[in-house]
């Protein structure tokens, strides 16, 4: 199957258009809360920390009676862990909920930032976009169109041709055989 460079444009716009999507996650709105609370708490002030530390952990909560890693923005294989830090988040953002002054309220904060900054690396960022062809000449033209639309994308240098999966995973520092299950999972045909 041929791919032409219209439909490597539009592939990488999906592509990019759902990175921005995943951007929407539950750890996102948590972070929101988290910050305004980090802001009042340097401004030595500990009025409506209350409020945001019992959406900090109302979100927890319901992710918890309800998760799924979309919504947790993580990988499938990262949920486990995302699942096992969400009473502890919960807990603690209810302990700085119930905050009394502000020295307790900092050590609170501090208590709860523990678990945020674990979920935090779990958390799926924006990832490469790498434009490709047979040889490499298709995917080039591609690579020059989409940075001049602002994408930040790279192309397979050679194409298929010059692809090796060794130096592939280690360029994208993970692992050969995880590299090979998401060439599974993601149906990808390397012919």
């Amino acid at each position: 199957m041929r791919i032409g460079i219209t439909s490597v444009l539009l592939i990488t716009a999906s592509l990019a258009i759902a990175v921005d999507a995943a951007e929407e996650h539950v750890f996102s709105g948590l972070f929101n809360h988290y910050e305004v609370i980090r802001e009042m708490l340097i401004d030595n002030s500990t009025e409506g920390v209350a409020a945001h530390a019992e959406a900090i952990a109302a979100a927890a909560g319901s992710l918890a009676d309800d998760f799924k890693a979309e919504s947790a923005g993580v990988a499938p294989e990262d949920a486990s862990a995302v699942q096992a830090l969400l009473p502890e988040i919960r807990t603690r953002a209810e302990q700085l909920a119930a905050a009394d002054g502000l020295a307790q309220t900092r050590a609170a904060l501090a208590s709860l930032t523990q678990p945020l900054v674990r979920w935090h690396k779990l958390v799926r960022g924006p990832r490469p976009v790498v434009a490709y062809c047979y040889t490499g000449h298709t995917g080039s033209l591609s690579t020059v169109a989409l940075g001049i639309l602002g994408y930040e994308v790279t192309n397979l240098l050679y194409g298929m041709n010059g692809w090796s999966q060794t130096r592939t995973a280690k360029i994208l520092g993970i692992q050969r055989t995880y590299l090979s299950r998401l060439i599974k999972e993601l149906q990808i045909n390397k012919s």
